[in-house]
Parts: structure tokens; C-alpha cells; sequence
């Protein structure tokens, strides 16, 4: 009886220490979406600013055709 009753409390213990394992691995990866998306973020500005000029250059280059 007490033998089968420390079974399932290790059993249970796995089953959480598991649950943990998922939970710190799951965070792990959203401190890293987190990161590149911050870093995203502060190149976005050079991308849109790129973006305008290219745009801005094909109107000329259309107005001068």
C-alpha cells in the first residue's frame, strides 16, 4: 500500500517537474520572439524610410521618361 502510494507521488512529481521543463522552454522561446521583434522594431524605420526613397526614385524615374 505505501509503496504504491510513493509510486504515484513520484509519478506526480515527473508529471510536474515535466510541466516546469515545458513552461521554462516555452519561455525561453518567447524571450527570444521578443528579442527579434525588438530589434525589428528599431530597424523598421530604416526599411519604411527605404521603401519611400525607392518609391520617390521610380516617380522620377516615370516623370523623366
Amino acid at each position: 500500500q505505501t509503496q504504491m502510494l510513493i509510486k504515484r507521488i513520484q509519478i506526480q512529481i515527473q508529471t510536474i517537474l515535466i510541466h516546469h521543463l515545458k513552461i521554462l522552454i516555452q519561455t525561453q522561446i518567447l524571450i527570444r520572439i521578443q528579442t527579434q521583434i525588438r530589434m525589428l522594431i528599431k530597424v523598421l524605420p530604416t526599411i519604411t524610410a527605404i521603401q519611400v526613397q525607392v518609391l520617390l526614385l521610380l516617380k522620377l524615374k516615370n516623370t523623366l521618361e
